[in-house]
């Protein structure tokens, strides 16, 4: 099963491969464990199976799963959805909620995610969601205090995903003359902030 990337299913064979998404809203409160939420949830492809590979089992375990025929598009819309809210609240050291309350960092946040929709429909992609700038705005109003894992990963000294996310935006804009100066933006900085990060914690 390959989550969350919008690349890696393609690069599989189609056999062995079942592309989900995953609603991770989880917090990493140690090296090795971590705090589950409800509202975490697995999108799998439909593979036109009677009984699903992955939703049943997923759903055995009480996760909640749904199947969708357009898995490319969830794919996308997790990763804009990451691309607007990780690296501002990496950057600010905010949470989700009181990022999506202030009003300069909204603009960016916006900002963001209407490139990487730009960058989105250029390649082709269907978004399952119109209005996703804003639904990623309610989205994170509603995950309070939790702060996403690329905050987390710069607070402990690791490496961020930042490459596979702005950085990702920035290389496929580029790709297809989408232009897309706040992604590159976010991604030059919180490379910045990644690097500094491990030096310190080495240090």
């Amino acid at each position: 099963m390959a989550i969350g990337g919008v690349d890696e299913a393609r690069a599989q064979p189609r056999q062995a491969v079942f592309p989900a998404r995953l609603v991770d809203v989880s917090e990493q409160v140690h090296p090795r464990r971590e705090r589950a939420d409800p509202r975490e949830q697995v999108v799998a492809a439909d593979v036109g199976a009677e009984e699903h590979p992955i939703a049943e089992p997923t759903r055995r375990a009480g996760v909640d799963c749904r199947v969708s025929d357009n898995i490319e598009g969830e794919l996308w819309q997790k990763l804009i959805m990451n691309c607007a809210g990780n690296a501002v609240t990496a950057l600010g050291r905010s949470s989700y909620a009181a990022a999506a309350r202030h009003e300069q960092a909204r603009e960016v946040i916006l900002a963001t995610a209407e490139e990487a929709i730009a960058v989105a429909r250029a390649a082709g992609v269907k978004l399952p969601t119109a209005e996703l700038g804003e639904a990623g705005l309610k989205l994170a109003q509603s995950l309070g205090a939790a702060t996403s894992s690329t905050a987390q990963d710069i607070q402990r000294g690791k490496r961020t995903e930042i490459d596979s996310l702005n950085g990702y935006i920035a290389r496929r804009g580029d790709a297809l003359g989408v232009p897309t100066p706040v992604n590159h933006t976010l991604y030059a900085l919180v490379k910045l902030l990644e690097e500094n990060s491990e030096s310190n914690a080495k240090s």
